[in-house]
């Protein structure tokens, strides 16, 4: 039906150097999927890497089979984040598609940034846009990130 993940990292990601490592060269040939993991890992595993210097909870993972969408599975889920979130003083963190923005925008979650990249610079066609989201958790003074680059 649906399944989602949350990481928490109570004092920034540990893996973080391995955030910006490339991608090894033998998970690009695995299968035809292979250009569609390298688009994955430039986008997230990199974009995550200014966020993983300070502590969060992130929602690494959210899918809800076709069938069982928008009949509130996921948004359970995501609250189970935010109470998580809220319970810690931790801010949620996450990068959501086009389809996901407007659901978590309904939770509470705030734009950071927004990037498009060109799929066909991976073999694939057309542009997808991904947008990092934050929120705050309750009773807690507005959250500021800072970009060390």
């Amino acid at each position: 039906m649906a399944y989602g993940k949350w990481e928490i990292y109570p004092r920034g990601r540990p893996d973080l150097n391995n955030l910006r490592k490339p991608m090894d060269p033998c998970d690009r040939e695995v299968d035809e999927f292979g250009r569609l993991r390298e688009a994955a890992h430039e986008y997230f595993c990199r974009r995550n890497g200014e966020m993983g210097k300070h502590p969060h909870i992130l929602l690494a993972l959210l899918v809800t089979s076709s069938q069982h969408r928008r009949r509130g599975a996921g948004s359970l889920l995501v609250q189970s984040g935010i109470k998580k979130s809220d319970e810690t003083g931790l801010p949620a963190y996450l990068q959501a598609s086009e389809q996901g923005r407007r659901l978590y925008g309904h939770y509470g979650f705030e734009d950071i940034d927004t990037v498009e990249f060109n799929l066909s610079d991976y073999g694939m066609t057309g542009v997808e846009r991904m947008t990092e989201m934050l929120r705050k958790p309750s009773g807690t003074a507005e959250l500021k990130v800072a970009d060390s680059t």
